[in-house]
């Protein structure tokens, strides 16, 4: 498994009603939302050349950000329920379904009924890859955006996965 993160910048809207206290989330997450009147941003999860999820940084990502998190801190840990992540904003219908096996994670991608371009030409299936490869890549793309934040809104912001 290989997360690869392109952001673009874009013409910058500023939105000067963004309001942290009133959207109740972490400061991670509101500089996210920050973030997004200056780029634009895509994750590509790829497996192979033909298994390979498009998420959008903040239609995708953001929504599913605790999730996501989440998903990270199980998998690190070993707990071995199986879990899910459903994303579902702005055409998004898939989910990631998930159970640790030893040393390994099972990742299942499945497509809901309304599921939009790109990931609506990837069939379903299911990929046995290493737990510390899929915590590791994740940890690299959080420090990718950590780092945006430092550039662009010229903010520090702790690393959502240190406690």
């Amino acid at each position: 498994m290989q997360i690869i993160f392109q952001a673009n910048d874009k013409l910058v809207e500023l939105d000067p009603y963004l309001d942290q206290g009133e959207m109740g989330v972490s400061d991670f997450q509101f500089s996210l939302e920050e973030l997004s009147q200056y780029i634009t941003g895509r994750i590509e999860m790829r497996f192979d050349l033909n298994r390979k999820i498009s998420l959008d940084l903040f239609y995708d990502f953001a929504v599913c950000y605790e999730e996501i998190v989440e998903s990270v801190i199980n998998v690190n840990n070993g707990f071995s329920n199986k879990k899910s992540i459903w994303f579902c904003e702005q055409g998004s219908d898939f989910y990631i379904n998930y159970e640790i096996e030893g040393k390994n994670l099972l990742l299942e991608y499945k497509k809901g009924g309304c599921v939009g371009f790109p990931n609506n030409i990837i069939e379903d299936f299911t990929v046995s890859i290493d737990r510390g490869v899929y915590v590791s890549e994740w940890v690299n793309l959080f420090s990718s955006i950590v780092k945006l934040f430092e550039i662009k809104l010229n903010k520090k912001i702790n690393f959502p996965l240190d406690h």
